[in-house]
């Protein structure tokens, strides 16, 4: 595990936190609850096109799948559809889609493996989707019962912190120390289950939905429970990229392979594309490492300083 297998759970609970926050803005307003269900179809539909939109650009052809994108649009129809439960259903439901998804890899017999196997190419998830959804292009699809089970976790957090009758202390406390239950069921269970974002097991999304959590709650509490000026003003640039996420999302895809990768290094006689041109350029001054960390830094610089003058003028992209 590294961080980086985290960030797309993280993600899903991220997300899942914000649905009761969504929500209870859109009551404030007296949205009824029809406009609040056909909104919610709209996002989950316009989350799920613009997947397709990003796919198809960087493949250049007509392309219809699963990715990241689709996939939070899924997930996000199903956890805002479970609003309607009750917190312990909730939980009880995410608790039902783990156990389900588990009993489903360790039980589900694949012809010529047999139950129970686990190797990255031979296990029930990569039987279904090869037999049954890729032919529809929807490959991945059972993984949406996990990560609905994330994105469940994340309302009861996110109910949390919209409890109006809870003192902001309070509400970090029941953040972080309930994570720190969750994660530690997760390591726990992990010694048994290894966590493995391939196979989403139930450790992981222990593990994800745990520190999530807990990591919420620490920001929280330092962002806006009590709020620490040196604290809010470090975490200031993450501001300015969270008010645009989306935008940030597509527009850097976009732009990278619409303009790095199309358009010709006009002073290079060889006609490579830009992004070549510039990597190749900062390799030879720098060495490979340091070059792909200046181009990254060069990017997050770049898109910050594009959000930052939206910021300045309140213009939010918003689905």
């Amino acid at each position: 595990m590294t961080v980086t297998d985290m960030v797309f759970p993280w993600f899903l609970f991220t997300m899942g936190v914000a649905i009761p926050l969504s929500f209870q803005a859109a009551r404030r307003r007296g949205t009824s609850g029809w406009s609040l269900a056909a909104r919610v179809v709209r996002r989950g539909s316009l989350l799920f096109l613009l997947g397709l939109l990003v796919y198809t650009v960087v493949s250049w052809r007509p392309y219809f799948g699963l990715g990241i994108l689709q996939m939070l649009g899924l997930t996000y129809v199903v956890g805002a559809a479970a609003m309607v439960l009750s917190t312990p259903l909730r939980l009880v439901v995410a608790a039902a889609l783990a156990a389900g998804h588990w009993s489903l890899l360790v039980l589900l017999p694949v012809p010529g493996v047999g139950p129970g196997v686990l190797e990255e190419e031979r296990n029930a998830l990569r039987y279904l989707n090869a037999a049954y959804f890729q032919p529809y292009g929807l490959a991945g699809l059972p993984a949406v019962v996990p990560q609905s089970a994330i994105v469940l976790a994340g309302t009861v957090a996110g109910e949390i912190l919209a409890r109006p009758t809870w003192a902001p202390g309070k509400r970090a406390a029941w953040l972080v120390g309930g994570g720190a239950v969750v994660a530690l069921a997760g390591w726990v269970v992990g010694m048994d289950v290894p966590p493995n974002r391939v196979l989403w097991t139930p450790s992981l999304l222990l593990l994800t939905a745990g520190t999530g959590a807990s990591i919420l709650g620490v920001l929280y509490g330092l962002l806006d429970a009590r709020p620490v000026r040196l604290v809010r003003w470090v975490a200031f640039p993450l501001v300015v990229f969270g008010s645009n996420a989306i935008l940030l999302y597509l527009g850097s895809i976009l732009f990278r392979e619409l303009v790095l990768r199309r358009w010709s290094a006009s002073w290079r006689a060889d006609g490579v594309s830009l992004l070549t041109a510039l990597m190749q350029e900062l390799t030879a001054r720098l060495g490979p490492v340091q070059a792909a960390w200046v181009y990254t830094g060069l990017v997050v610089l770049l898109w910050w300083c594009a959000l930052y003058a939206l910021y300045r003028r309140r213009v939010f992209v918003r689905i």
